[in-house]
């Protein structure tokens, strides 16, 4: 066994004005290469899933490590977004992370990857401020008939999807604090306002 890293990468992108918000300058790399270089420390392989006809030119120097695939139907959401990645791994566990979230937490991924294959778990998500982070967790892909199910009748809302799975261990704020103690893992970068208070932490992260 081993731990794929599905990136997922198929929004619109509406609030940045269209602009893919992975090819957005943080620090010295842009989004997606410095997604890639913290995944690589824990992954087999990187499954970026796309949506619409973006092209990613610039991956093909990396194409024997990562597994670059295309939504079928795009803008559905998420949890389409993860079934994609799912059905394209030949593993059994995957870190989901949205292209967005500059500050993830590699060690968080590897132990909940850890609780999965521990407690035979298809879902370990961790939860913070008192919300569940279903784009920073730990899926199985055992899951895909049940995502299809659902997104085939129309439900797309991925962490109502979630609560209603088995197999789920939720971990707690007490314990993702030991992996949180900048409190900025979960951050994304949906508007133009967040991606400069994410420039702002970079430089602070560099001084360091």
């Amino acid at each position: 066994m081993g731990l794929t890293s599905i990136l997922l990468a198929g929004g619109q992108n509406k609030r940045m004005n269209g602009l893919p918000k992975w090819e957005l300058r943080i620090g010295k790399e842009i989004m997606i290469d410095r997604s890639i270089r913290r995944l690589k420390t824990v992954s087999k392989q990187i499954i970026i899933v796309s949506g619409g006809t973006y092209q990613f030119s610039f991956l093909e120097k990396e194409e024997e490590f990562i597994k670059l695939v295309y939504d079928q139907t795009p803008f559905l959401g998420p949890l389409n977004g993860i079934r994609t990645g799912l059905t394209h791994s030949t593993d059994l566990y995957h870190f989901v992370v949205a292209a967005d979230m500059p500050f993830f937490s590699v060690d968080l991924a590897l132990w909940m990857y850890q609780l999965a294959t521990t407690n035979q778990m298809d879902i370990v998500i961790p939860k913070w401020k008192d919300k569940l982070q279903p784009l920073h967790a730990i899926y199985s892909k055992s899951l895909i008939d049940a995502m299809s199910k659902d997104i085939e009748e129309g439900k797309n809302s991925l962490v109502k999807w979630i609560l209603d799975q088995k197999r789920l261990l939720i971990v707690e704020e007490l314990d993702v604090q030991e992996f949180n103690q900048s409190g900025k893992i979960f951050f994304n970068m949906n508007d133009p306002e967040q991606y400069m208070e994410a420039l702002s932490w970079m430089i602070e992260e560099e001084k360091e």
